[in-house]
């Protein structure tokens, strides 16, 4: 999951200054462009998922929980999808945003309990992990496809929440900042 995250973002953020020509278009909106830099990245979701599923039918280890799966994708894309209209903004507005953005999610990255467990984390730093809101994608996905459990209630109500949240509120700003983008870009 940090593998799409990271190529979405990269790819979203530079998006809308990228289709400068795509403003004048009205065949193909803008809005699409950071949405397709978030269904570009898939791919390496794709491919690391069926591997992880190959290797749970390998061992045995396949549960009923994997049907969680596509559910949990979808959110974390809808997530990606309004991050990334709010970033495409910004890096229209602070142009070294993207030098920014890298040590962010290698900051993210260390923070998401992704080779190891969030029991491991020293209590004193357990915090900055549940502020993490990918953190919470990546334990629902642990859950579902390794551990062969259903998540927590508490870690998918994070997930629905930051995913709607980001959804709703990256469309409208962007709605909202369209008309006058084009002065700026």
């Amino acid at each position: 999951p940090f593998m799409m995250l990271s190529e979405s973002i990269n790819a979203g953020l530079a998006s809308v200054l990228a289709s400068k020509s795509v403003w004048t278009n009205t065949v193909f909106p803008v809005d699409l462009a950071p949405v397709k830099a978030v269904l570009l990245s898939q791919g390496n979701m794709v491919v690391g998922t069926l591997l992880i599923l190959a290797s749970t039918v390998v061992t045995g280890k396949m549960s009923v929980t994997v049907l969680a799966f596509p559910l949990l994708w979808a959110f974390q894309v809808m997530a990606l999808i309004g991050l990334n209209w709010v970033l495409a903004l910004a890096n229209i507005l602070v142009r070294d945003l993207q030098n920014v953005i890298g040590v962010v999610l290698m900051m993210l990255m260390l923070g998401t309990p992704i080779a190891y467990t969030t029991e491991m984390v020293p209590e004193s730093l357990r915090l900055l992990v549940e502020l993490n809101p990918f953190a919470h994608f990546v334990r629902a996905y642990q859950s579902v496809l390794v551990l062969g459990r259903w998540p927590d209630p508490l870690n998918i109500l994070v997930v629905v929440t930051v995913s709607v949240t980001l959804f709703i509120v990256g469309g409208f700003l962007f709605a909202r900042a369209k008309p006058v983008l084009l002065d700026y870009v």
